[in-house]
């Protein structure tokens, strides 16, 4: 019987009771009516918050992983851990010290454990990234160009 008393004495207007201005009868209804409108906006505020910054957060991430690796790249070109040559076509192709190419790939969980939870990325494809960036590293670059024409 008291939980009855007590349930009758909550009110029922949600957040807001505005309900209580207008006759009995249409109480519900207006209430029920303000609370949608405010949980739909709610939502899409919600959503648009969630897109504007899941955007930005991406692409900082991006920004960040796309610097370690070419910095990464640049490392390894310092340590002499990558070679130019040329084919008997004139094709370069670059070979890189494999040892030193995974030492500098697993050191990503150190560097930047952040970019590397968010893109899920295996030591194996961090190693293939960091060969992609090498020839946007100025000396390979130059290297690639070949040997000087006389």
């Amino acid at each position: 019987m008291t939980l009855l008393l007590i349930a009758d004495t909550i009110p029922s207007g949600g957040l807001l009771d505005v309900g209580q201005a207008f006759s009995q009868s249409l109480a519900p209804f207006i209430n029920a009516a303000i609370q949608a409108v405010l949980a739909l906006g709610l939502a899409w505020l919600a959503w648009w918050l969630k897109s504007k910054w899941g955007i930005d957060i991406d692409q900082s991430q991006r920004d960040t992983l796309q610097t370690w690796l070419t910095n990464q790249a640049s490392s390894l070109v310092a340590d002499g851990a990558v070679r130019v040559s040329f084919g008997a076509n004139g094709i370069p192709s670059i070979s890189v010290d494999q040892n030193k190419l995974a030492q500098h790939a697993a050191e990503i969980g150190q560097h930047i454990p952040d970019a590397a939870a968010y893109f899920k990325l295996s030591p194996q494809l961090v190693a293939a990234k960091i060969v992609d960036k090498l020839p946007q590293v100025p000396a390979v670059a130059s290297q690639m160009a070949g040997p000087p024409k006389q």
